[in-house]
Parts: C-alpha cells; structure tokens; sequence
C-alpha cells in the first residue's frame, strides 16, 4: 500500500493482485480538475495521456471506459469527425502500451458538439425515418477505425442513462416534435393511450417495460453489446 497526490488531494492506494482477473475500471476524462465529459476529446492534450493513463494504472485499475458520443464523432449524421477518431485511438494505444483495457460506452449521451446529440439517440431507439441504420453505420465505422485496430478492447456497452433520459424526457416533457413521435411509438406498440401513463404514478410500468424491450430489440440487432443497467430501485432519474 502506498499514497499518491492527485490534484492536491491524498489518494491511498491498494494492491488487487490476489484478484488479477477481475475487472477494475474506471471512466476516462482527463485527470485535471477542469476535465468533463462532455467534450473531453477536444480538453485532453496529448501530452498528457501517458502521465495520467499512468496514474490510473498505479491506482489499482486494469481497464479504462471511454465514452464515445455519436454527435463527437459524427456532428452531422453519416459525416465523420477527423479528428475525433485519432485521438481516441492515442488514448487506447497508451493504454495498451501501460497493460490497460480499453470498454467504450457507446452512445454516450452528453456532448458539446454536433446536431441533434439527444435526439438522433432517441430516434435510432424508436427505429423513427432512417436514424436506426445511421446509428448501426456509425456502430460500423467505429469498429472499424477503433476497436479493430486496438487489440486491448474487450467489450463495447450502452447505458441506461443514455437511452432512458432521452426518450423519458420526450414522453413526459409535452407535445414537442420528439414528444409526439415517442408518445405514437408507444401507442402503436402497446395499444395503450399514452395519456394513461403517469410520470413516476399510474401504468408507468408500462411505459418502462415498453423502454427496456426497445432497448433489447436494438442491442440485439447491435450484437456483442453489454448493457449496463441500475439496480438501486429508481428506474430513472
């Protein structure tokens, strides 16, 4: 056990190697105090990847999660990112480079840049005009430009955050445009009115339950694509 300063602040350390086969991940942002994940690929400068890959790696992790915003690496839909894609294959070449895995959590839902960043997600969900077989090309390139070429990946994931709070807001958040677009999906899926469901009260069950079979049908249709769900008693926040 040793102690390391981490901006300023005491972090003690621990040893997992009596458990060298589990996974210890943390995300990746950037280490500076100013550092967030909205726009971390634009704020993490290249000379500092190395340093701070290496701080995460003495803190006892073996395998780093980078978030991966489809409106970041495509800000027009079908019209990729130059310069999204070499960075993040900088930071996942260091990685291999210290013995650190590499999950990307895909889409991720935040993001300063591009069009469209929370509802292009939403409409990929509800299979709405053609944005489903956008997100499955962009899924494509990704692999492709990415994860193929880093042999230290082992698994892309979704969250629940990054669906749930997008088609949640839209269902419950008034006639908007993406507001009627969910409400009719559900209405024509379910056979159910979608003024019968009450946020967090009556027949909101129903509209969860409805949420996770979408959510299923797109991770198959992805394929080897891990969820990462909540298990604390609140479906959404």
């Amino acid at each position: 056990m040793e102690d390391l300063t981490l901006n300023e602040k005491l972090v003690r350390l621990f040893s997992y190697e009596a458990e060298p086969d589990f996974i210890k991940a943390c995300y990746y942002y950037g280490l500076k105090e100013y550092s967030w994940s909205g726009n971390y690929l634009n704020a993490i400068l290249d000379e500092d990847i190395y340093n701070e890959l290496s701080t995460i790696k003495r803190l006892g992790f073996n395998t780093i999660m980078l978030l991966v915003s489809w409106s970041e690496f495509e800000p027009e839909v079908g019209v990729a990112n130059e310069k999204a894609y070499p960075k993040i294959n900088k930071i996942s070449e260091t990685a291999a480079r210290l013995g650190l895995q590499v999950m990307f959590r895909i889409p991720y839902l935040w993001s300063l840049n591009g069009e469209m960043t929370t509802e292009r997600i939403l409409y990929s969900l509800l299979d709405y005009s053609n944005s489903r077989g956008a997100f499955l090309r962009f899924l494509e390139s990704f692999d492709a430009n990415v994860v193929q070429k880093n042999t230290n990946v082992n698994s892309i994931f979704g969250s629940w955050e990054d669906f749930y709070l997008p088609v949640k807001q839209a269902f419950f958040g008034g006639n908007t445009t993406v507001g009627l677009i969910t409400k009719a999906s559900f209405t024509s899926e379910t056979s159910i009115s979608s003024d019968a469901v009450v946020e967090n009260g009556e027949n909101c069950d129903l509209f969860y339950n409805w949420l996770d079979k979408r959510i299923e049908k797109l991770a198959i249709q992805i394929g080897n694509y891990g969820y990462e769900v909540r298990c604390d008693g609140a479906p959404c926040i």
